[in-house]
């Protein structure tokens, strides 16, 4: 079974894209990928008079010499299987101009226009032809310096134009989408440069052995200016008014916050969200993660899922393709042995020689084992080494914070407790960002899917275990942030009271916002969007870009 990549009728604003990027088009009408940057909004706030339709009829009704103007008009054509809404129509008689708006300045080059804008222009043109219209000029309208721009609708432009038009429905046809393109100015300034990641895809595949990693560019901030909401306080209930969320305790305290401030909200145990909140998030892309109130991760609420089934595609098939499967599986265990070890040698007190050296050889086993029984057997060797060199890195009250091995489900000790936490989270983060990306957060490729547990996302943090979550356990500890009163300890094991996990909450979200150097692109990022990366890394390979699943490894 195929799927149909070809639609009856193709939007003339798609081909308008093919024209601008052909892989732009791809991820956009095909794959589905959609993302809004500042360039999108505006264009949207500045279309905002000429979208409102005043009824297509009017083209057929203008006199010989009545002049009328008709605003987003829809018009389509069978044959050339393009539909088109027209910003603007200038209709008199048999004669209709269209006029395309489009933000910016108009362009100081020969043809007084983009390229792409004057293809947009001729499909309407053309369609309006389709439709027995007389149509020799069109308008390009330039709002921010104000200039029409008159584009004559000749042979040589429809010709150009008709040649595109097949060599885009030749693209749809075979579903394979196009490479990125190489050192680019469009890139920087479109919206989905950081779902494309067209220098790092071009770094990393083996089609542009010439590109070097001083030549990839970060073209996305290092951290969002949004920020997650974590709400805790039992009983606390979550309102919408206008565009803000009401946070409300049961003592009757109040917080109001931005919902364009917000990134994620995470509730833990009883609190309660009201519908009209959980419509807006999804309306606006927010992810709501929902945990239990000794801080398991249990679900999420994210809107509706990406439309990008062609990842989710090519992940079910790597799961099955025991070769695929294996040898992403053996990339991420490699990164998580070298990232402990990384871990050891920047705060043990003293990293002893002999379980790095053993670490190591462990490291350069993986990459040669096939079977998962085996892989998996390495994986865990190298973390009891990890762990028994564990307590070396606690300097602060190393008698109140005993470590002696890792042990879960319930934690039996403080630093057992604060690290199962920590791990919860990142789990969560995973899950966000799995599903963000079009993952299914559930099917992995190191982990085996097993009901209710999130395998991709716990093979994505297995990376960032040792140098997000344990580093942020060590760093509470030794500076003296977290005490014995922040924990409970019974005999049916060890959790955080409500302002243990507050603290513990706050410094985990001051190292996903630390910043961090990508050793393989080579450009700096806060550790949430190092995580994104990853994913999307992930995707690349999955859809057969690039050779290899690159783990991330700190410097």
């Amino acid at each position: 079974m195929s799927l149909s990549r070809e639609p009856d009728l193709i939007p003339v604003r798609m081909f308008t894209q093919f024209a601008y990027c052909k892989r732009l088009s791809y991820m956009e009408w095909v794959q589905g990928e959609f993302a809004h940057n500042a360039e999108v909004v505006e264009g949207k706030y500045l279309h905002r008079n000429v979208d409102i339709t005043s009824g297509n009829k009017k083209l057929a009704d203008g006199g010989e010499h009545e002049s009328i103007h008709a605003r987003s008009v829809m018009v389509s054509d069978a044959s050339l299987g393009l539909v088109a809404k027209a910003d603007l129509l200038e209709i008199r008689g048999n004669h209709v101009t269209p006029v395309e708006y489009k933000r910016g300045k108009a362009p100081d080059i020969p043809d007084g226009a983009y390229e792409d804008h004057i293809i947009q222009l001729c499909s309407q043109a053309m369609l309006l032809r389709a439709n027995g219209y007389q149509c020799d000029t069109g308008i390009i309208y330039y709002i921010s310096s104000r200039q029409r721009i008159e584009i004559t609708i000749d042979e040589n432009l429809i010709a150009k134009t008709s040649k595109l038009l097949i060599q885009m429905k030749d693209m749809m046809r075979q579903g394979v989408i196009p490479p990125p393109l190489v050192d680019s100015p469009k890139c920087p300034r479109c919206s989905l440069v950081g779902i494309c990641m067209p220098d790092e895809t071009n770094l990393l595949s083996d089609r542009n052995s010439n590109v070097r990693k001083d030549q990839v560019r970060r073209m996305y901030p290092i951290r969002s200016d949004a920020i997650p909401v974590y709400v805790q306080e039992q009983g606390t209930r979550i309102t919408l008014s206008g565009e803000c969320i009401n946070i409300k305790t049961k003592e009757g305290q109040t917080k109001a916050i931005r919902i364009m401030d917000i990134s994620e909200i995470t509730v833990f145990g009883n609190v309660q969200i009201t519908t009209n909140v959980i419509r807006k998030m999804c309306e606006h892309g927010i992810p709501i993660c929902y945990m239990s109130y000794g801080g398991w991760f249990e679900g999420i609420t994210s809107g509706a899922s990406s439309k990008n089934i062609d990842l989710r595609i090519q992940q079910y098939k790597a799961h099955l393709e025991k070769s695929s499967s294996m040898n992403i599986a053996r990339r991420i265990v490699w990164g998580k042995i070298k990232n402990s070890m990384t871990m050891l040698r920047r705060n043990h007190k003293d990293a002893p020689v002999s379980a790095m050296g053993e670490m190591d050889r462990i490291a350069a086993k993986v990459g040669s084992v096939r079977g998962y029984d085996a892989l998996l057997g390495l994986e865990g060797m190298a973390a009891r080494i990890y762990f028994s060199e564990f307590s070396g890195m606690i300097k602060n009250n190393p008698e109140k914070f005993d470590f002696t091995q890792r042990n879960r489900r319930p934690p039996k000790d403080p630093i057992n407790a604060i690290i199962s936490f920590l791990y919860s989270m990142l789990t969560r983060q995973a899950v966000t960002i799995a599903t963000a990306v079009g993952f299914d957060p559930y099917l992995g490729f190191l982990h085996m899917p097993k009901y209710g547990k999130p395998a991709l996302a716990l093979d994505m943090i297995e990376e960032f275990r040792s140098i997000i979550a344990d580093s942020t356990c060590i760093t509470l500890i030794n500076n003296g942030q977290i005490t014995k009163n922040d924990v409970i300890v019974t005999d049916f094991g060890t959790s955080l009271t409500g302002t243990g996990r507050r603290k513990v909450i706050e410094a985990y979200e001051r190292r996903m916002d630390s910043t961090v150097t990508h050793r393989i692109l080579g450009y700096s990022a806060s550790y949430r969007r190092i995580m994104e990366t990853q994913m999307r890394l992930l995707s690349r390979h999955l859809l057969h870009e690039i050779p290899e699943y690159p783990p991330f490894r700190t410097r």
